[in-house]
């Protein structure tokens, strides 16, 4: 152990002070008060984990994981004018209502409520559990959600319109601290704010998406094309997608990848050369085949 006041070199691990100087090694427990070695992680007295200068620096916030979530904003519409006409008790029980809806439209296709903003809610897909349909899960939630909103209900003495907005992207999960609260994880990124935004396009009882997101759920819904919109806070244009339904009479797989063509090959140039030398070939009065080796069991 070196003494970080003289730079004395070769002190005993268990001493307290520098013999050269008489700097003082140890560390009192926070917990206890008691001393201890500038080498131990917990107090021998009490237990407590010790916290100091070199702790506090190994157990700085991590950097936030990257993550790619299916963002949903969904809102009540006209929810001012209605609370200037109830009692705040019947404010209230609307909106614990349409809470309700949400939370169990979400649940069925394992989104998370990320927070509840009045009468409004965030959601998304991807996070803290992943799946690779999360944009699918979370357009069916959306209909899910408008379906149960519309549905008769003689209970439901105040019924309310529905407006949902929906974006996929890559958004940074980290937490947030300060005086007054405990720790809490957060999410950053463009696909909450294009979220928040399609739902303010929205009409009432409608559901807009953003492009990736309608790339990655294929032909499994049908879709309406409102073109290129100018958004507050986008720099440029962005595509939106009005969802009207789900598709019918395709199958499943085709659906998923009917829209936007097939992928592209990645790594098969030479596969690719090889294809197009012989097709030249047969154009040009030369017969050609190609046989693809069979895949071997093991």
């Amino acid at each position: 152990m070196n003494c970080g006041q003289c730079g004395a070199e070769g002190i005993a691990a268990d001493a307290l002070f520098c013999p050269r100087c008489g700097n003082s090694l140890g560390r009192v427990c926070d917990a206890c008060g008691a001393d201890a070695p500038p080498d131990a992680e917990f107090c021998i007295k009490c237990g407590s984990r010790l916290v100091g200068e070199e702790k506090s620096e190994a157990t700085a916030q991590p950097a936030g994981e990257r993550r790619q979530i299916t963002a949903m904003f969904c809102d009540m519409v006209g929810s001012t004018e209605l609370a200037q006409r109830l009692d705040p008790e019947e404010m209230q029980q609307v909106v614990q209502g349409f809470r309700n809806r949400c939370s169990e439209a979400v649940a069925r296709y394992d989104g998370h409520v990320s927070r509840y903003l009045g009468d409004g809610v965030l959601i998304h897909f991807g996070f803290p559990t992943a799946h690779e349909d999360d944009a699918e899960r979370a357009v069916r939630s959306g209909i899910d959600l408008l379906t149960r909103n519309n549905a008769d209900d003689p209970a439901e003495a105040h019924p309310t319109d529905l407006r949902i907005g929906i974006a996929t992207g890559l958004v940074v999960v980290g937490e947030l601290e300060d005086a007054a609260s405990q720790p809490e994880k957060s999410l950053f990124g463009d696909a909450l704010n294009l979220a928040a935004r399609l739902q303010g396009l929205a009409a009432p009882n409608g559901m807009l998406v953003g492009d990736l997101t309608r790339r990655l759920v294929g032909n499994l819904f049908e879709f309406d094309d409102l073109g290129q919109q100018e958004i507050r806070g986008f720099a440029k244009p962005v595509q939106v997608w009005s969802v009207l339904g789900e598709a019918r009479g395709e199958g499943r797989f085709r659906a998923q990848r009917a829209f936007g063509g097939l992928s592209d090959f990645v790594g098969r140039s030479w596969e690719l050369d090889l294809l197009q030398d012989r097709w030249q070939k047969a154009k040009d009065g030369k017969g050609q085949a190609v046989l693809r080796p069979a895949t071997v069991q093991q």
